[in-house]
């Protein structure tokens, strides 16, 4: 006879055990999914304790963002879009591919983010300049004029192939209107000119590369006005169309 454990219930359990030992072991019990928050890799029979309350949605700019989740379950939904470098339109969740090693610069299913207005990739993109005129690759939440409004992104690949350095949208317009910075020339003048050619609006602005600003000029009566665009290399012109 022998002492030894005769707890039932306990790893060590010994039939044979003639008295209580004292020395009843319950280590092997435990959680044993490996998906659980609390999973035991030690435990070798499983206790029903496994805990589930740590994933959920880790993005603070989901809206069903959840404090207290530590552990990101892919179910973050989000009430808005961004514009990448190519003004395609993605799903906040891929801000997350800033910074990460892999560079993003052919667009398609994935964001291009060869732009100054997106960091360059954020360091991602061998020789890029260093610049992050929106503070993208500080994880915050990006700048308004990198998301996408109602009806978009500002203009498609395409129209960017035939604007010219800059691009007007909406056009036509409340007198508000965004400008898109499609060149590497970051500060320029814009002044407008009335039907009559006289000058009505001139105003300096710095926009990074595939930026954006918005230009208030709802002052101005509804008309066409010609819009000069000159930066230290180019003059460029458009028609802009004011309409109430």
């Amino acid at each position: 006879m022998y002492p030894g454990c005769l707890d039932q219930d306990a790893c060590n359990y010994d039939p044979e055990a003639g008295c209580d030992g004292g020395n009843c072991d319950y280590s092997c019990f435990g959680c044993t999914d490996p998906l659980a928050c609390n999973y035991d890799e030690e435990a070798t029979v499983d206790d029903d304790s496994c805990d589930y309350s740590c994933f959920g949605c880790t993005d603070p700019l989901a809206t069903n963002y959840d404090a207290d989740a530590t552990e990101d379950d892919g179910s973050c939904t989000y009430d808005f879009e961004i514009c990448d470098c190519e003004f395609a339109t993605f799903s906040p969740a891929v801000l997350s591919q800033l910074g990460n090693g892999v560079p993003n610069t052919t667009g398609g299913t994935n964001p291009n983010f060869n732009c100054a207005a997106w960091g360059y990739d954020c360091g991602d993109i061998a020789g890029a300049p260093d610049e992050d005129p929106y503070d993208v690759c500080a994880g915050g939440a990006p700048d308004d004029v990198l998301i996408a409004t109602a009806s978009g992104c500002p203009l498609t690949v395409e129209e960017m192939e035939t604007t010219g350095f800059f691009a007007l949208y909406p056009n036509p317009s409340n007198g508000e209107f965004q400008l898109t910075n499609l060149g590497n020339e970051e500060l320029f003048l814009l002044t407008l000119y009335d039907a009559a050619g006289k000058r009505v609006f001139s105003q300096t602005y710095s926009i990074p590369q595939r930026g954006r600003v918005w230009v208030n000029a709802a002052s101005l009566s509804s008309g066409t006005y010609m819009v000069e665009l000159a930066t230290s290399a180019t003059i460029e012109h458009h028609r802009l169309v004011i309409s109430r």
